[in-house]
């Protein structure tokens, strides 16, 4: 039985942290020994981790708290594959594994696209020089999209065998299952106008600043109301603006919400407004629910999940009018045979298919070792 060593800081609500929950059960399906090392035990899936994965956890309050835990782990367990998430968990899996001289596969997931997440700050400058250096050391980098391998390719200079593609996966049946639940906003669960609905942390790279100027464009034209799921640093602010643009009564702010699925689900169109994405999940949930999907074309996920505009309409970055018009044009009717192209999209991400990448990955690390 091989050992799988999974590394994760915690399980709040993410793209790393979803793919950790759907897919160590597949792997134990699989017939995987797997262990989950989490530094911070919590978050709001951990109670969706399956008792069949093996939790171990210092719920340090740091990474550099959680370090010798880590080696004295990995000591214990000897693994024959060790994957972590994540660009600054990379960094401690990559040293700690290479230091205890581990006879084990190590692949690293990335989740971001380097160039332009890691620019904003000298201490992701910093991180981001030293992933160049230490994912040399990795037997396989995963980047979650052919446009963010693409920017590891090109920042990091890995030799392109040493890099893969893995999508994050969608578990469409728990979607579909949480999407009948109620929201328990009548504006929304009783809506009347047509809904445009966008999904994610309130905050800068998400630019929902954008999306509520565009909206203003769509008001003037339609009847129709903005919900925008989530929370984060910028939440104040985005309020603001929509008072200023006269659209308070028409800009829904629920905050954060554990079943965006019931939104996405009750939403005319979803809406991607982003300065760049690493994959974007929402879009491809949304997929999966039937629910037209209108996106600027940021790199580097959404034009690969929407297949360049096949399955949901792409706009060129910073055209104003362009994703208005967009967003305008997706609030029509949506014929059931529409509804069920778009699902048989979804149905691409699956955890299944997922899997199966990755453990191709696996096996193709495991076999240059």
């Amino acid at each position: 039985m091989k050992k799988l060593f999974w590394i994760m800081h915690d399980l709040e609500f993410g793209g790393a942290e979803s793919m950790t929950i759907q897919l160590l059960p597949a792997f134990v399906d699989a017939g995987y020994d797997v262990t989950l090392f989490l530094v911070r035990t919590g978050g709001g899936l951990f109670e969706k981790l399956d008792p069949r994965v093996r939790l171990i956890s210092p719920d340090a309050a740091s990474l550099r708290r959680g370090l010798r835990p880590l080696a004295e782990a990995l000591r214990t367990v000897r693994p024959d594959v060790v994957v972590s998430n994540l660009t600054h968990l990379n960094l401690a899996a990559i040293l700690t594994a290479r230091l205890l001289r581990l006879d084990a596969a190590l692949i690293v997931i990335e989740h971001s696209t380097p160039s332009l997440n890691n620019t904003q700050s000298i201490k992701e400058r910093s991180l981001a020089s030293l992933a160049s250096l230490a994912y040399r050391l990795a037997d396989r980098v995963v980047a979650v999209s052919q446009g963010a391998a693409e920017d590891i390719l090109r920042m990091m200079r890995l030799p392109a065998a040493k890099v893969a593609v893995v999508y994050n996966p969608i578990d469409a049946d728990a979607i579909r299952a949480q999407a009948e639940e109620p929201t328990g906003i009548d504006a929304i669960d009783q809506a009347e106008t047509p809904l445009i609905v966008a999904v994610g942390r309130l905050e800068r790279q998400k630019n929902f600043s954008f999306l509520i100027r565009a909206f203003r464009l769509v008001r003037d034209r339609r009847d129709c109301r903005l919900v925008l799921v989530g929370d984060g640093s910028e939440a104040a602010e985005l309020k603001r603006l929509a008072a200023e643009l006269k659209l308070a009564d028409d800009v829904l702010f629920p905050g954060f919400q554990a079943n965006p699925f019931a939104f996405i689900a009750r939403a005319n169109v979803l809406s991607c407004s982003s300065e760049y994405e690493g994959f974007n999940r929402t879009i491809a949930e949304a997929l999966t629910l039937g629910t037209p999907v209108v996106s600027v074309d940021c790199p580097s996920g959404p034009a690969e999940i929407l297949a360049n505009g096949v399955y949901g309409r792409l706009t060129p970055v910073g055209e104003l009018n362009a994703f208005a018009d967009a967003l305008l044009a997706a609030l029509g009717p949506i014929p059931a045979e529409e509804r069920a192209r778009l699902r048989a999209r979804g149905n691409d991400f699956s955890v299944g298919r997922i899997f199966t990448a990755m453990e191709n990955v696996i096996q193709s690390a495991s076999g240059d070792r």
